[in-house]
């Protein structure tokens, strides 16, 4: 055997190595979003549900569509919100809150809490 043998054996066995390397490393089956980016998409959910809920109350939206897209955004929703109790009826009384203190932050909407 020559050097350039020896040399050659020894790139092709750490070629085959690295190759062969993400079938030995475990992977995290759970995904962690970094918590700047769940507040982020936290936040635009339950923005998106307060002015589906304004945009309704205007006018805007037929029920159908308006209890459609409700369903949707608070299935959404209900992963941010703890799930100490799984009742749904229970998660979405959290996101109705969660809806309203959006609203009253942003000022939008005064007259739908008055309503109620």
């Amino acid at each position: 055997m020559t050097d350039t043998e020896i040399f050659m054996g020894v790139i092709g066995l750490i070629i085959l190595l690295l190759l062969a390397s993400p079938f030995f490393i475990k992977r995290n089956p759970t995904i962690e979003m970094p918590e700047e980016d769940f507040q982020d998409e936290k936040e635009q959910v339950f923005m998106q549900l307060s002015e589906l809920e304004y945009d309704y109350q205007m006018g805007k939206l037929p029920e159908r569509d308006y209890i459609n897209t409700k369903s949707e955004l608070t299935s959404k929703a209900s992963k941010y919100v703890s799930h100490s109790n799984e009742d749904f009826i229970e998660i979405e009384r959290t996101v109705d809150i969660e809806i309203r203190t959006v609203l009253k932050k942003s000022g939008v909407g005064k007259e739908i809490m008055y309503e109620k």
